[in-house]
């Protein structure tokens, strides 16, 4: 995954991504186990660690965008909230606690190759223990942008996304059209979304 289009984008827009943090976060975030940190790659801006951690939770945030990991520390720091936030993509990354309560993968999937979903697929064996939560969200093949886009590299198959993920019980699963927005710039639109959360077994 390039960082060089996102990085344009973090250093035009605030916000791109929205300012609230991701509906599917917000609907469920009662589920999620305070006493465990949270993992939300990538975290771009910062909007779904922010509000995490508002709530109490100690968060770790990863992104290969030096100008995204920035932004967000900065906005930590302003707020008094501890984010570790790293510029690192997950291939690589190492955690320095013991296992996370729960990932976040909103927004991520669609701009990964088939083959780097697996990779990130067996990482979470590595991050988290029996009874993490999944948090995931990705566009679906029902997508307007769908074959027209050289960022989003992969649109699921409708009911695809809980099959990802072998081994986690589906809490929630559904698919439809997610909010209107613009990124900051251009005509609004809408994305055709797939979102799971799901349960480690």
């Amino acid at each position: 995954m390039t960082t060089g289009h996102f990085d344009q984008l973090y250093g035009r827009v605030t916000d791109a991504f929205g300012a609230e943090a991701d509906p599917l976060l917000v609907e469920h975030v009662g589920l999620l186990d305070q006493a465990l940190p949270v993992l939300d790659v990538g975290a771009g801006q910062g909007r779904n660690a922010l509000f995490l951690a508002r709530r109490g939770f100690a968060v770790d945030a990863i992104d290969p965008s030096p100008v995204a990991v920035e932004q967000l520390a900065k906005l930590a720091r302003a707020a008094g909230l501890e984010i570790r936030a790293r510029v690192a993509g997950f291939e690589a990354f190492e955690p320095i606690v013991e296992r996370y309560g729960a990932v976040l993968l909103l927004g991520l999937l669609q701009i990964l190759t088939r083959d780097q979903i697996a990779l990130l697929r067996a990482r979470l064996e590595d991050w988290t223990g029996s009874g993490a939560l999944l948090v995931v969200t990705s566009f679906t093949r029902l997508d307007p942008g769908f074959g027209k886009s050289r960022v989003v590299l992969t649109h699921l198959e409708p009911g695809e996304l809980p099959a990802l993920f072998p081994g986690w019980s589906v809490l929630l699963f559904d698919e439809g059209w997610g909010p209107e927005h613009n990124h900051g710039e251009g005509e609004p639109h809408r994305h055709h979304l797939a979102r799971a959360v799901l349960r480690r077994g």
